[in-house]
């Protein structure tokens, strides 16, 4: 498909008015297409299939995509802001059996608004999220031994025991914790404290990968 031809001195003129018209008609989408492309390389298949369709949703429920479909009703220019409204993203996590696992870092990489709430769900029924202290590792061996010791395994009651004897302590422990965790955001950052982190806990023993799912709203 050719659009236009001009000479070899005009190519890149051309295409850098192109590429800043595009830019201009789509703020949100160029660097989501960017975004998407890098994380591609880093991620399978199914993973970036997810995160491009969480992106798109996103995309669909924006300021932005309202204004353009009022602007083309209307026959004039949008007026975009290039900020999204709400951001859906996913983790995967690998975990190597029972413990707390430190994602702060994780989480803060894919913050993608100014100020609002960032909420962060655990897609799982025997793995839970924590905020806890992130400065001394004692302070997570004391939470491991004592949540061992409070949801103890083989106990005669249990009887749902169909993936082994941590299978029912797993669904009791993350009962017993929290499922998500919804923390404020600033100036593209999350408000957490000086020594405040976020952990996800595994409750099994078996090694694995869990998902998380991060929603961001202004």
């Amino acid at each position: 498909l050719v659009n236009t031809v001009v000479s070899p001195d005009e190519l890149m003129p051309t295409a850098m008015q192109w590429a800043e018209e595009i830019a201009d008609n789509a703020p949100m989408a160029v660097p989501t297409a960017k975004r998407m492309m890098r994380m591609g390389l880093e991620q399978s298949y199914d993973t970036s299939v997810d995160q491009l369709m969480a992106h798109l949703g996103g995309m669909f429920q924006s300021d932005d995509f309202k204004e353009g479909v009022q602007a083309f009703i209307e026959k004039r220019k949008p007026e975009f802001t290039g900020r999204w409204s709400v951001v859906i993203k996913t983790i995967d996590v690998s975990v190597n059996g029972q413990g707390l696992y430190d994602i702060s870092s994780s989480v803060c990489d894919l913050v993608d608004i100014d100020e609002g709430l960032c909420t962060v769900f655990i897609r799982h029924t025997s793995a839970s999220l924590l905020i806890q202290e992130n400065y001394d590792s004692s302070a997570k061996v004391d939470l491991e031994r004592w949540l061992n010791k409070l949801v103890p395994e083989n106990d005669p009651q249990y009887t749902h025991l169909i993936e082994g004897p941590d299978d029912m302590p797993a669904h009791i422990k993350s009962a017993l914790t929290a499922t998500s965790l919804s923390i404020p955001v600033m100036e593209r950052s999350l408000m957490l404290g000086t020594w405040q982190g976020i952990f996800l806990w595994e409750h099994r023993h078996r090694q694995g990968v869990r998902q998380l799912v991060l929603h961001m709203g202004e």
